[in-house]
């Protein structure tokens, strides 16, 4: 199944048929119902680089060009049913994904079509898949346990102030490294900057927020069950030691002491929060 195909069944559509014969430019498929191309996309449109050679286009790829949503829209789709869902809700969306075959998009702003690259990468599993990014011209592989440890980190280090800016480009300002060296977690930018120009790790900065409520999305999603199915899932690094229990439990009032000295360790300053809203 490929997207055209996934996204007419998500949608419950009956694609019209059109009076050329030929091969679809898309999917590369011969038709005897195709539509001249000038009648799908725009003068204007760019992605010719991702057509074949062929003179039409089916009537199942013809159906990605009818509504605009799946261009200005971040969307996910399944054999069941379509969705789209605002950026703040893309990482919840990347790392609970519905059961295959699916396929997530986040745009932007809704001027590329970058899932055309991806028309032959609808996800088959939930521990490995590929999605779209408005952003880039390839796919963008997701690999669930990972993509969840690399969610958490970045959470953390929005938590701690950290832009994203910096979280992309693995270069801190001094500032930065003045408090991680006081606070002993120079190790924790280590790790950070090791994550530099890894394509999924630049998906899950660009779609995390700071605060509580998003950092959950990740520990809940390594903690309680929806990565069960995952062998050796990784929990992201602890930056900082704590000893355990007799029951080897971490005891809820160290937990909590754990917690409240991240957050002490780089106060959030406000006049970046605009840069990490992004």
């Amino acid at each position: 199944m490929n997207l055209c195909e996934l996204l007419v069944r998500a949608n419950k559509f009956q694609p019209q048929n059109g009076g050329i014969t030929g091969i679809c430019v898309l999917c590369g498929k011969e038709t005897n119902y195709g539509f001249k191309a000038k009648d799908v996309v725009s003068n204007n449109f760019s992605g010719w680089g991702y057509m074949y050679s062929g003179n039409c286009f089916c009537p199942v790829c013809a159906y990605l060009f009818s509504d605009q949503v799946f261009r200005h829209k971040s969307w996910v789709a399944s054999e069941k049913e379509f969705q789209t869902f605002k950026n703040d809700e893309a990482l919840k969306v990347l790392l609970n994904p519905p059961e295959p075959p699916f396929f997530i998009y986040i745009a932007k702003i809704g001027q590329k079509q970058s899932w055309l690259s991806c028309l032959h990468k609808v996800a088959q599993s939930r521990k490995n898949y590929f999605i779209a990014h408005e952003k880039y011209d390839v796919a963008i592989p997701i690999q669930r346990s990972e993509a969840a440890k690399f969610a958490k980190n970045a959470q953390l280090a929005l938590d701690y102030g950290i832009t994203k800016a910096e979280l992309l480009s693995g270069e801190f300002h001094p500032k930065t490294y003045r408090l991680a060296l006081e606070g002993g977690h120079e190790s924790f930018l280590n790790e950070l900057k090791g994550y530099r120009k890894n394509l999924t790790w630049e998906v899950i900065v660009d779609v995390s927020r700071g605060g509580t409520k998003n950092s959950q999305v990740a520990g809940d999603s390594l903690q309680h069950g929806e990565l069960a199915e995952d062998e050796n899932v990784e929990e992201p690094a602890r930056h900082i030691q704590s000893s355990s229990t007799g029951s080897g439990q971490t005891s809820n009032a160290l937990r909590g002491h754990v917690k409240t000295q991240q957050l002490l360790w780089y106060p959030i300053d406000t006049s970046r929060s605009d840069e990490n809203s992004r």
